[in-house]
C-alpha cells in the first residue's frame, strides 16, 4: 500500500512539474455554467465570494454526474497564464471542487482546498498566489472519492478586474485512478 501511495504521489509531481506530450492529455469538458450548479450557488453570483460568472464547471467526462462509477479518481487540470509584468505580479485564485483540490502554480504546492459550494464554505478563499514573468503553469489536482466530480476556478487580478484564467474547456485534464 505504501508503494501505490508513493508512486500516486510521484506521477503526481512528475505531471505538475514538467510539460506532458499533448498526447497524454485530454481537454477538459464543461458541465454547467458557473451560476448552474448540481452543487449549489451559495457562494455563486454577483456580490458573492466566487464572481466569474464566465468560468465553467468543468471534469474529465460528461458523466460525472453518473454515481456509483465505483472509481476514485485524480484529474489533474492545467493551464498556462502568461504575464508580461516585469518581476511577475501577484493573483488571486478562487476555487470551489468536488471533493478536495490541490493547487500547484509552477510546480510549488500553494495550497488545499474542499468544497467551497455552500453557504459558510468559503472562508479559506480566494487565494493568493505569485506569478512570474513569462508562462506559468497552473495545476490542480482534484480527487474525488465517490459520486460526481467538478471543477470551478477563476484567476484574477489582486483587485479582481482582469480574469488571467478560468475553468472552461481549454484546460487539459490528465488522470489517475486511485
Amino acid at each position: 500500500m505504501r508503494r501505490f501511495a508513493w508512486a500516486s504521489t510521484a506521477l503526481l509531481l512528475v505531471l505538475v512539474t514538467s510539460t506532458p506530450p499533448s498526447s497524454t492529455a485530454l481537454n477538459a469538458v464543461e458541465l454547467w455554467p458557473a451560476a448552474q450548479s448540481f452543487y449549489g450557488t451559495d457562494n455563486i453570483g454577483v456580490g458573492k465570494p466566487f464572481t466569474d460568472l464566465s468560468a465553467k464547471w468543468i471534469w474529465y467526462h460528461t458523466t460525472s454526474l453518473a454515481y456509483g462509477s465505483g472509481l476514485s479518481v485524480a484529474a489533474l487540470f492545467t493551464t498556462t497564464v502568461t504575464v508580461s509584468t516585469a518581476g511577475g505580479m501577484q493573483a488571486l485564485l478562487n476555487i470551489i471542487a468536488d471533493d478536495v483540490a490541490d493547487v500547484y502554480v509552477n510546480g510549488a504546492p500553494n495550497f488545499s482546498a474542499t468544497h467551497g459550494w455552500s453557504a459558510g464554505s468559503y472562508t479559506d478563499r480566494p487565494l493568493t498566489v505569485d506569478l512570474v514573468q513569462g508562462t506559468n503553469v497552473l495545476a490542480i489536482n482534484v480527487r474525488n472519492v465517490r459520486g460526481p466530480g467538478a471543477l470551478l476556478a477563476s484567476l484574477s487580478t489582486m483587485d479582481g478586474r482582469t480574469v488571467l484564467a478560468r475553468t472552461d474547456k481549454s484546460w487539459e485534464v490528465h488522470l489517475q485512478v486511485l
